[in-house]
């Protein structure tokens, strides 16, 4: 549903959006994420799901994630890479999915209406000059 026009362009908004906070944090890592590449790899590589060879100690505190791991690192993939453009890309479809939930809330009332129950609570403040 478009409002006014205004959906393309919020659409490249919201995707610079997301690409500019990827890069700003391309380099910030938490040790938990590096905890999820461990598992992930030891998956790939046949191991299980371990952190240690031979240690079945559940950490992982991310299975979906994990598993892109393993899914990445079997298909070669650095999983660190993988693991943020991944998140560009969902951090970009979170805010579109918020953004297409609110087009119809947003664009439903007349441009005149909008300010209808601020009128109805305060009538003075509702109009110009007042």
């Amino acid at each position: 549903m478009r409002a006014n026009g205004a959906t393309p362009f919020f659409s490249i908004l919201l995707l610079a959006a997301a690409v500019l906070a990827g890069g700003c944090f391309w380099h910030e890592r938490t040790d938990d994420s590096y905890i999820t590449f461990r598992y992930g790899g030891n998956i790939a590589r046949g191991a299980g799901w371990v952190y240690n060879e031979g240690e079945r100690v559940p950490g992982s505190t991310s299975p979906l994630w994990t598993l892109i791991s393993a899914a990445s690192s079997s298909a070669g993939l650095d999983s660190v890479a993988t693991a943020m453009l991944l998140g560009i890309a969902f951090t970009f479809l979170a805010a579109m999915l918020i953004f297409r939930l609110l087009i119809p809330e947003i664009g439903a009332l007349p441009r005149g209406r909008r300010r209808a129950p601020l009128r109805a609570q305060h009538p003075e403040r509702g109009r110009l000059g007042a």
